[in-house]
């Protein structure tokens, strides 16, 4: 099994968990699951990337890449990534199985249990619409681990009520890499922890993540005639106007980014640099807030205001992609151009800078977990924001482009292949290191990839169509 697998190489290599997962750059406990077998994703999941890597990384540099490469049996160094995930995997064929994406688990138990759409948002306390939208799989909870955990106890007190316990055992065995041995002698409690494992898998094959981006572009059709609020139905004069400098919490670093916002707007300032690291609960969470702060961004980006963002991507195609479809509107304005950082985020702080280098910079850094006590500064001082500045231009020397959208496309490459796609609106252009899709409907765009994860994801996309 995985697990037996996954001891014997940190046996060979005499590494501890916090050894590999300071290699991996990862938290131990997600090393610590693997190990015990807690979790058992697919060969291809970004979990056990990570751990190849950090396991690689670790042999390099306490010299035990020899034994390593004995041990999986490989004489190039490299190709030792590959071999380390075939050494784990042989003789589990069970996982390649087909995984359910997380709307088709959630669909699947509120059926077998009897669980409608509405008694389930009352247990969670959410609109009814937003089960709806988990089941169509329109979105997902995984942003918002607390409505997840809640969705999980509300789904498992009512399979066990209904005495669906043997039949939730065979899908999860079924559709996952997961397998339950000897279900009879599981206690409850341990049977939650599996199907809270499986419903938290929310990893799709790379063509399934691909197959989705092409058709939020392939059904993209920005309206030109929208009407955004003024910016005084956005932004009360009162909070343009504050006079703060510290602002703490979520709720505070809110009120931040609308000021911040609203004068960026008022000033017709002409160049906006965002980074943050901290997760987005911060802004999904608040629907009225997310809703001024799209409002704003629009605004920001008609009037001219050029707006560079650095993603936070942890080599994760499908965070990629999310970031990518939440984008899309902005990105076709071409106001924004849109990083990624090559090095590795770190996991005990989280950091934020909201720029605008002529006028004021949000910024914060804290340890992770506190981002709702963490102190969110608002810098006005041109020194400051000089320095802060010079620290996202550091950040940005180290980013390579996400994403170039132009709005025609002249093929100059004899290299590329036109592939088949599942849209007939949309051409889609491939190279070995670059992804060009072609939308013929209007708005007529190109958009560019060159990031090698989401090449090597549309060639997964292609596959299925050449076999």
């Amino acid at each position: 099994m995985l697990k037996e697998r996954i001891n014997q190489l940190f046996d060979i290599l005499d590494a501890g968990t916090k050894d590999i997962a300071a290699y991996a750059k990862c938290d131990p406990s997600a090393i610590s699951r693997l190990k015990s077998g807690a979790r058992t994703p697919g060969s291809q999941s970004p979990a056990i990337s990570k751990l190849i890597d950090g396991m690689f990384q670790y042999a390099i540099e306490n010299d035990k890449l020899q034994l390593l490469m004995d041990t999986v049996n490989v004489y190039d160094e490299e190709l030792i990534r590959t071999a380390i995930r075939s050494y784990l995997y042989e003789n589990n064929n069970n996982y390649d199985r087909k995984l359910l994406p997380f709307s088709e688990k959630l669909d699947t138990v509120m059926s077998m249990c009897e669980m409608p759409n509405i008694r389930l948002s009352k247990i969670v306390n959410v609109d009814t619409s937003y089960i709806s939208r988990f089941r169509k799989g329109l979105r997902s909870p995984k942003s918002n681990p607390e409505l997840f955990n809640r969705i999980c106890t509300a789904l498992f007190d009512q399979l066990e009520l209904m005495n669906c316990f043997p039949d939730l055992i065979k899908l999860i065995n079924s559709s996952s890499n997961m397998q339950i041995d000897n279900p009879e002698k599981l206690s409850r409690e341990e049977l939650y922890i599996n199907f809270h494992a499986w419903m938290n898998d929310f990893n799709k094959t790379d063509h399934e993540i691909i197959g989705h981006l092409l058709g939020t572009i392939n059904s993209f059709s920005p309206n030109h005639d929208i009407k955004i609020p003024p910016i005084k139905a956005l932004v009360s004069d009162t909070l343009l106007n504050e006079d703060c400098h510290v602002y703490k919490g979520i709720k505070g670093l809110q009120n931040a980014v609308l000021r911040f916002l609203g004068n960026v707007i008022r000033n017709n300032s002409k160049e906006l640099l965002l980074y943050s690291d901290q997760g987005m609960e911060w802004m999904v969470n608040d629907p009225d807030f997310r809703n001024k702060w799209a409002a704003l961004m629009v605004l920001c980006a008609k009037q001219g205001t050029q707006i560079k963002i650095i993603h936070n991507l942890d080599r994760d195609i499908s965070e990629m992609v999310e970031a990518v479809e939440s984008w899309l509107p902005l990105y076709i304005t071409g106001s924004v151009q849109s990083f990624y950082n090559t090095k590795p985020c770190g996991t005990r702080f989280k950091h934020t800078i909201f720029l605008c280098p002529d006028s004021a910079c949000i910024s914060s850094c804290h340890a992770n977990g506190m981002d709702d006590k963490s102190i969110y500064n608002y810098y006005t001082d041109p020194d400051q924001l000089s320095f802060m500045k010079d620290n996202f231009e550091t950040m940005l020397n180290d980013s390579d482009s996400l994403v170039d959208i132009k709005q025609d496309h002249a093929s100059e490459n004899t290299n590329e292949i036109l592939l088949k796609n599942d849209f007939n609106n949309l051409s889609l252009y491939l190279t070995n290191n670059k992804v060009v899709i072609v939308k013929n409907s209007p708005p007529g765009i190109s958009i560019t990839f060159n990031h090698p994860l989401i090449c090597n994801a549309f060639q997964a996309y292609a596959n299925k169509f050449r076999k």
